[in-house]
């Protein structure tokens, strides 16, 4: 599909506002910007008058490892990129089911747009509409003028934290999101925790379960990251999406032996994260305490004819971790021109 031009999409838009300040009885709605909440104008506009926002929490992960990543980044508003991101939303979650929701009753939420036509949310619903009808049309409020780009990328986290917000993120973006949220943003684990609604100020319990949660979801995204640099980026942060319970696991009986048996903390990390990238069982990963390396994980790696000669370079006869050099994660992976 093929959008307007900036020039064109920001016409489009004063068109829409000069039409919506004549209306009788226009729509507005009240949002927060700048740190103080705004009425702001809700128009319609063409679907080629707005454009997908390449940074759009929900595909972040998939994005990172997509091929054509630095066409996105060069360029985010071509046809080309704008492809590539409606294509990734449409492989997002339940996009299916958004679209013929939309089909049957149409839009019924507001997106928020800049006055470029950007889109700060809504950019699923939008990616649905599109391929319900090319030439439709969106609902959007208008963003004032003079906010920045820090400012839209904290309106964007909050417009997605809210309680009305239709479609959770995936297990990674949910990460990405929580560490953008303390990281760019600088909230506090408490702060996190209450504007992802995991806790209320009032409950001190409450509160404290959300500051746990929000710093196992650092700790989670630090073990993929650590397992994606030693693989020298071969490993997508998307081949996490459907193992949250294994490295949930991981991460809490790391927690609950670390302090205790540091040495044997590890041992038990390195173990169930090798159990997890050769696609081990949900079962077996919850029985590999440091006893089920030896029983179970070491001779079953040591059987496989992919894995047995990295096995035999990292582990001694008794099962114990040897003192040599171990080979980089990337030996796990093929190559990209080996058959399946």
């Amino acid at each position: 599909m093929t959008v307007m031009a900036e020039t064109a999409r920001r016409k489009a838009i004063d068109d829409a506002l000069a039409h919506h300040a004549k209306e009788a009885a226009p729509q507005r709605v009240r949002l927060s910007v700048k740190g103080s909440p705004e009425l702001l104008p809700v128009v319609r506009l063409p679907l080629t008058a707005v454009v997908l926002n390449p940074d759009s929490h929900r595909i972040k992960a998939q994005l990172e490892s997509h091929p054509a990543l630095e066409t996105v980044r060069d360029d985010p508003f071509s046809d080309a990129a704008q492809q590539v991101v409606q294509t990734l939303l449409s492989e997002t979650e339940a996009f299916a089911e958004l679209r013929e929701n939309l089909r049957e009753v149409g839009q019924q939420d507001h997106g928020v747009v800049t006055r470029a036509g950007v889109l700060i949310n809504a950019n699923t619903r939008c990616a649905a509409l599109r391929e319900i009808d090319p030439h439709g049309y969106v609902d959007v409020a208008v963003l004032p003028s003079n906010v920045n780009e820090k400012e839209l990328a904290r309106l964007e986290l909050e417009l997605q934290v809210q309680k009305t917000y239709k479609r959770d993120y995936s297990f990674t973006n949910e990460l990405i999101f929580i560490n953008e949220l303390k990281e760019e943003f600088e909230y506090s684990d408490q702060d996190a925790a209450r504007a992802l609604n995991w806790a209320a100020s009032s409950n001190d319990k409450a509160l404290a379960d959300g500051v746990k949660r929000v710093r196992q979801a650092t700790r989670l995204l630090g073990h993929m990251r650590a397992l994606q640099q030693r693989s020298e980026g071969k490993i997508p942060l998307t081949f996490f999406d459907d193992k949250r319970q294994m490295l949930i696991d991981l991460d809490d009986h790391y927690e609950n032996l670390v302090k205790a048996d540091p040495d044997g903390a590890e041992e038990v990390r390195e173990a169930r994260l090798l159990g997890i990238l050769t696609e081990g069982k949900y079962r077996d990963l919850r029985q590999m305490d440091k006893e089920g390396i030896e029983e179970y994980l070491i001779p079953a790696l040591r059987d496989s004819e992919f894995l047995g000669e990295i096995v035999e370079s990292t582990f001694d006869a008794s099962g114990a971790q040897g003192q040599g050099d171990t080979p980089g994660l990337d030996a796990l992976l093929p190559d990209e021109d080996e058959d399946d």
